[in-house]
């Protein structure tokens, strides 16, 4: 296996240029289940990247965006409402939005039997590859077309995304699968006045009850809507500035302490 796994690099690294799945199958000779197994592996490990449909090494992108402006009294208003989320679940939550062609996670609080993944480290990932990303991508036409076209996808490539997202818009949720056995969920923020911002819980696929997850996940994500948009109709009516905007304490406990498990 080993062998293989350098077979792959070595293909990567001599290349220079991110390459198909069926293409790296085709220079390594290895059946392209193998290939497919071996590179979310090396992905998993953090030393290759995937954008779409195509792999390459992963690098240290020290020309990346910038981190995210969002108000950090927006993210502290927020933030008590994924440990209720984590309370409700028992998985690790999250609280992300876009950047560039990635998502970042700008709080997360973690459960007791989380699966790590690269994001935990980097505090980032693809948009178009995790859960969150494709949940606010689906309700940002611009910013799926700007991370299509920096992925490298074709024409083909884009149409298949295009349905993906147009079933997540749908749906009102996306779902991703890590093959390190992870499942996540995620559903959007979206308020007017408000930076797009997205909920997720993730735990082993095994231990994630899809039904019950959801249910907690758009829950939590209307009462805080709830709030937001509150905050924004009294900013409009105060000329109170958005970059204040925030949850205000006496309303998160109402919600603490009036949710039961079912």
């Amino acid at each position: 296996m080993i062998d293989k796994a350098f077979v792959l690099i070595s293909v990567l690294q001599g290349d220079a240029t991110a390459m198909r799945l069926s293409d790296l199958s085709r220079r390594t000779r290895l059946p392209k289940s193998t290939t497919h197994r071996m590179l979310h592996a090396l992905i998993d490990a953090g030393v290759v990247e995937r954008n779409g449909t195509l792999y390459q090494i992963a690098v240290k992108d020290t020309k990346r965006e910038p981190s995210s402006n969002i108000p950090g009294e927006l993210i502290r208003g927020v933030a008590p409402y994924l440990g209720d989320l984590l309370m409700h679940t028992r998985l690790t939550t999250s609280l992300a939005t876009l950047n560039g062609r990635d998502v970042e996670f700008l709080q997360r609080v973690y459960g007791h039997q989380d699966l790590w993944l690269p994001s935990d480290e980097s505090g980032r990932g693809p948009a178009l590859d995790t859960a969150a990303g494709r949940a606010l991508l689906a309700y940002d036409r611009a910013a799926a077309l700007r991370a299509a076209q920096l992925a490298g996808l074709g024409p083909d490539d884009v149409a298949q995304l295009d349905g993906k997202l147009m079933g997540i818009r749908q749906n009102g949720y996306s779902v991703g699968h890590h093959s390190c056995g992870a499942t996540c969920l995620a559903v959007p923020l979206l308020l007017p006045g408000c930076p797009a911002l997205a909920l997720t819980v993730r735990g082993s696929t095994k231990s994630v009850d899809h039904d019950r997850t959801l249910y907690w996940l758009r829950r939590v994500a209307d009462i805080i809507m709830r709030e937001l948009r509150r905050d924004v109709i009294l900013a409009a009516t105060t000329n109170k500035p958005s970059s204040n905007l925030r949850v205000p304490r006496q309303r998160r406990a109402q919600f603490s302490g009036h949710v039961a498990i079912p």
